[in-house]
Parts: structure tokens; C-alpha cells; sequence
């Protein structure tokens, strides 16, 4: 609610374009929105006019992956949602990190970790979003581990082939 200095009344109450009820020294502002208040000073006759935004919704951020009841992916873990003017803070395993967000409001969290999302809008309002990213296999951890394996196989068939030449005599 807004309450007003002692020797003013309100003349009129809005939110969004719509008149709203009100007492002759508070107006009530329960629900988000704009509201314009015109008031005046009973002893000067003097106008005040207040335009106020009331935004108590907190930002919202969806997140796609396969996550189980234990707030686990075992992939990149996508989310999108993020508006215009919204604020990620990030951490990984405690650790404050930069999450590029796209034009679109998409981004992903692909190293394997814990992670604690915070997202603030320019209200101020905040949502807290906790995951894990289990170890998962991508590109560049794909091609780590056929390289191994093709050295791996690399090695055997060099002893099998040297243990063949190898005469006892």
C-alpha cells in the first residue's frame, strides 16, 4: 500500500488504465502492475501525480534435458527463458562462472559439476535454480576417448605381432 503524507488526499487511484478503489490517504497495491495516483496538499491545493510499477513476479527459467528427481542430467543441461534486462549468476561446484546467454534467451551449462543458478530481473526479483551436470560424453570428449581406444588397440596388435616373431630357442 501506498500511504501518504499527512495532509494529503488521493483523487484518484489506477492500475493499468483501471480505476481501483482506495482510502482517502492509502492506496492499495496488492497485485503487480502500473499504478497512477493523483493526489493533492488540502492546505496549498497543489497536484501530485505518482506513477509506480509494482513487480513482485520473480523471473522464471525453463530447463530441457533429461532430469531425474535428483535435479541430474546426464547431458548439457539447456534452459531457456531468460528476458531482456534479466541477470544470471552462476556457480559451478561453488565457483562464480560467465553463462553466455543468446539473443533468443537460450543457453547451456555443459561441464560436469554442480551448479547453482541464480536469475534476477530488473525488479530485482529472484529465482534460485539448483543442478547437476553428471560426466557426459560430447564431441571433443568422444574424439579424447577414440583416440585412446584406436592407441589402445594400437599397442595390443604391436605385442601380439611382436610375441609371434619371438622365437625361443
Amino acid at each position: 500500500a501506498y500511504n501518504l503524507p499527512g495532509g494529503m488526499i488521493v483523487n484518484s487511484a489506477a492500475r493499468d488504465g483501471e480505476d481501483i478503489s482506495f482510502d482517502a490517504t492509502v492506496v492499495p497495491m496488492r497485485e503487480d502492475g502500473l499504478y497512477h495516483v493523483v493526489y493533492e496538499c488540502v492546505s496549498t491545493g497543489a497536484i501530485y501525480v505518482l506513477d509506480l510499477n509494482v513487480d513482485r513476479t520473480p523471473p522464471e527459467l525453463q530447463f530441457d534435458g533429461k532430469i531425474d528427481d535428483h535435479n541430474r542430467v546426464h547431458s548439457a543441461l539447456r534452459f531457456s527463458g531468460a528476458q531482456e534486462g534479466d541477470v544470471l549468476y552462476v556457480r559451478l561446484d561453488g565457483t562464480p562462472i560467465d553463462v553466455p546467454v543468446h539473443g533468443d534467451g537460450t543457453g547451456e551449462l555443459t561441464t560436469s559439476g554442480s551448479y547453482i543458478i541464480t536469475v534476477f530481473d530488473e525488479a530485482g526479483n529472484s529465482t534460485e535454480y539448483g543442478y547437476t551436470v553428471m560426466l557426459y560424453f560430447n564431441a571433443s570428449s568422444l574424439a579424447f576417448f577414440a583416440v585412446l581406444i584406436a592407441s589402445l588397440i594400437t599397442v595390443i596388435v604391436y605385442v601380439c605381432i611382436k610375441r609371434r616373431r619371438l622365437e625361443i630357442g
